[in-house]
């Protein structure tokens, strides 16, 4: 992938890495165009309103400026690494804000299967579906789903059981279908 870094320059997306590592603004720049969307979104996945979601890519992003040098292109690409910071940046601010503890055990069942009434949504009103769920079931519905947490891996990072992790995914689903159904 070849990215513009100036007027009459283009670089592949490494070489605009390498500059970034030691500071130069452009490939900064340029890095922050190509993947500004992609992180906000995922920010908007974890927040219910856009102020704290541009709060989180802002702590993402001082992150990923401090963090460049250790970025190793042989363990894998650069949107995976800043993907996984943005969902970390994430994850903190949630937990700095204490709204990551109303994750409390869920006193539901989980659901039984049933006929599949899902229709295709776009993905605008998935993603705004998605915001509205209670922090709780967002917050794993996102780990699980979109950015392929297992449940061990949220209890341990969210402080909760594996049990509150799948029921949270449960409710979260009940909910997203409920919504889903309303528009059928």
């Amino acid at each position: 992938m070849h990215i513009p870094y100036n007027n009459n320059v283009i670089l592949s997306e490494n070489e605009l890495i390498q500059k970034a590592k030691v500071s130069d603004k452009r490939a900064w720049s340029a890095l922050y165009q190509l993947y500004s969307k992609l992180w906000y979104s995922i920010c908007l996945r974890y927040h219910a309103n856009a102020d704290d979601a541009a709060d989180a890519l802002q702590n993402a992003l001082i992150r990923m400026y401090g963090s460049i040098h250790q970025y190793d292109e042989a363990k894998g690409k650069f949107k995976s690494w800043s993907n996984q910071i943005v969902v970390n940046e994430n994850l903190m601010l949630l937990r700095q804000r204490k709204e990551i503890t109303a994750l409390g055990d869920a006193d539901f069942q989980s659901e039984e299967d049933q006929e599949d009434k899902w229709q295709p949504v776009s993905a605008e009103e998935l993603t705004k579906m998605i915001r509205e769920l209670p922090k709780g079931c967002r917050t794993v519905f996102n780990m699980y789903v979109l950015d392929g947490f297992d449940h061990v891996e949220i209890s341990q990072v969210l402080n909760i059981s594996v049990g509150t992790s799948k029921s949270q995914l449960s409710k979260a689903k009940k909910l997203l279908r409920q919504k889903v159904e309303v528009l059928i």
